[in-house]
C-alpha cells in the first residue's frame, strides 16, 4: 500500500488542475522532454483563446507536416 502525503495529494490535484487549464501545461506534464516548437505553441495559444470565447472565429492555415525547430 502507498501512503501519500497531503502535501504531494495537493501538489498532483494543482498539476492536475493545470493541466486541464492549458494545453501546453498538459503536454509539459504528460510528455516532460518535448518542446512544442514556436509554431504549435502559437496554435495552442490561438485554439485556447476559441475556447474561452475571446476570438470567436478562427481559421488555421498550415501545410501538412509542418515542422520548425523548437527555438524559442
Amino acid at each position: 500500500m502507498t501512503n501519500f502525503s497531503p502535501s504531494s495529494v495537493a501538489q498532483e490535484l494543482l498539476l492536475r488542475m493545470d493541466a486541464e487549464a492549458s494545453l501546453l501545461k498538459f503536454i509539459e506534464i504528460v510528455a516532460p522532454d518535448t518542446v512544442p516548437a514556436r509554431n504549435n505553441r502559437l496554435l495552442l495559444e490561438r485554439l485556447e483563446a476559441v475556447e474561452r470565447g475571446d476570438i470567436p472565429r478562427l481559421m488555421i492555415f498550415m501545410p501538412p507536416g509542418e515542422r520548425e525547430s523548437a527555438g524559442p
